[in-house]
């Protein structure tokens, strides 16, 4: 018996998946049901090696969901234990994910070589240390959110998951195709119970994986505090940096999840499914997570330690250009607090400064100001701060990013910001602005005394960049605007 249906589900695939935390109308009263139809398939020589399309099984979607009795009927019917889905994950891999740890030591007494590599390069041990923290975890028509602390019953189907593994002997040292370690995994998702567990069982706190990183490192990078202190009372080296010269400090003031380019600082932006609709589907509402705590404390931990503050990586960027980019204000605040140099430029010129106002974090550009950041410092294309605002706008704008660079073209001009410096091929900001098209901005820079006529080194001017893109209004507003200064502005003698 084959027939599947358009997902490519066999009939065994769908029974199976009434296991999983469908709402209650869905499930079967009648205990074992779901064991009692798999075998009346098999009685009619259902095929068990079938996929769907995510590449798996009925085996595969027993284990995920925990129905032990399915599983243990599977097994006995000699389903393939060492088949990989799409995502490269075993039936084994999927109960170690899922801390079903029935599942898994029926599978391991069926199975003998609990070492085999995925897709991934990954094991099974690794699969159970990705944590709860590394996924969105099913809980009826919701799911968690993915850095809410793990209950005790998570952590400790996490531990009784690991012990049956390591019972079996797992190899705690394996790495997988990127160079990590189980020890690597838990470092960064935790929780901090599993990591101590590994450390006691031998694991080799020294190792690093392909790109250099370090356990500190990663645990740095998960934002656990408490994991950092576990490895510094184990002597772990937290001065390690990384292939790229990423220090333990760099990591932990690096963007955190998918901050939105040039948008608020330091938020998290995901959708979370909010309810079932009328074609039961998922419907999608978005949410914002600030997420500085768990970072704000590993800094402290490692300032405590006398890390170098100013540190540069192989790009030459010191901590302050990492977490002035990412929009991290309190880590900002930390920094600039400790006396560093906020004038330091990476090597492409610029100044954490420069990549504020690129990234129109006004709250941290007021900051640097405050603490005597270079407003005429310009990057290897002599592009000051002001260039960096009205640089990248999108056509058109939106006017949420209107009002904010309206607000920094104001902030950075009471600060003395220069708005005719022209950079390499002779452009001002209102080049950048008239091009972009957004005639709130002209106005603004144009009301500020910025000039209109200055030619770039092509000879084209704000309002010729305007004419070529077509934006009539901005044309329009220029063509009648009387400028109060010299109409025959001439870039060379700036250049001079």
């Amino acid at each position: 018996m084959s027939l599947c249906d358009n997902d490519g589900k066999s009939f065994e695939v769908g029974v199976s998946k009434f296991s999983s935390p469908f709402p209650k109308h869905v499930y079967y009263d009648t205990p074992g049901i779901h064991q009692s139809i798999v075998r009346l398939l098999l009685e009619y020589q259902a095929d068990v090696s079938l996929c769907n399309y995510k590449g798996k099984t009925a085996l595969h979607i027993a284990c995920e969901t925990g129905d032990y009795a399915v599983v243990k009927v599977l097994v006995e019917s000699e389903a393939d234990l060492t088949v990989c889905d799409n995502d490269g994950n075993t039936p084994l891999d999927l109960a170690c994910q899922r801390e079903h740890t029935d599942v898994v030591t029926l599978l391991l007494n069926s199975f003998t070589n609990i070492s085999q590599l995925d897709n991934d390069g990954k094991t099974a041990l690794h699969s159970v240390c990705k944590g709860y923290g590394s996924r969105k975890k099913d809980v009826g028509w919701f799911f968690v959110n993915p850095w809410q602390h793990p209950t005790d019953t998570d952590i400790e189907a996490h531990k009784s998951v690991i012990e049956v593994l390591l019972h079996k002997k797992a190899d705690i040292n394996k790495r997988n195709k990127h160079g990590e370690t189980p020890l690597h995994t838990a470092c960064t998702y935790g929780p901090v119970d599993v990591v101590t567990m590994l450390l006691n069982e031998g694991a080799d706190i020294s190792l690093c994986d392909m790109k250099g990183q370090s356990t500190v490192y990663k645990a740095c990078a998960g934002g656990n505090s408490s994991i950092l202190n576990i490895l510094l009372q184990r002597n772990a080296n937290f001065l390690k940096c990384d292939n790229d010269g990423n220090s333990a400090l760099h990591v932990t003031c690096k963007n955190r999840g998918k901050v939105k380019k040039k948008g608020p600082s330091g938020y998290i932006n995901f959708k979370l499914p909010c309810k079932l609709s009328s074609t039961s589907k998922f419907e999608f509402e978005e949410f914002s997570i600030y997420k500085a705590d768990g970072f704000e404390c590993v800094f402290k931990i490692l300032v405590d330690q006398n890390v170098d503050l100013n540190i540069r990586n192989n790009c030459q960027q010191t901590p302050l250009h990492i977490a002035t980019e990412g929009g991290h204000l309190p880590l900002v605040n930390m920094i600039v607090e400790r006396n560093v140099d906020v004038n330091v430029c990476d090597n492409k010129g610029q100044s954490p400064l420069y990549l504020a106002c690129e990234m129109r974090h006004i709250d941290i550009v007021k900051t640097l100001l405050s603490h005597n950041a270079d407003i005429h410092l310009v990057d290897n294309n002599k592009r000051s701060p002001l260039h960096a605002v009205c640089n990248g706008l999108s056509v058109p704008p939106t006017k949420t990013e209107i009002q904010s660079v309206r607000d920094l073209v104001y902030l950075l001009i009471e600060y003395k910001g220069d708005l005719s410096l022209p950079d390499n091929e002779g452009k001002i900001p209102l080049h950048f602005a008239c091009k972009a098209g957004c005639l709130a901005i002209v106005e603004s820079l144009v009301v500020k005394k910025a000039h209109f006529t200055v030619c770039d080194l092509n000879g084209r001017t704000p309002l010729d960049e305007a004419k070529k893109a077509d934006h009539c209004d901005i044309v329009r507003f220029l063509e009648n605007f009387e400028d109060d200064k010299s109409k025959n502005f001439n870039l060379f003698y700036f250049l001079w």
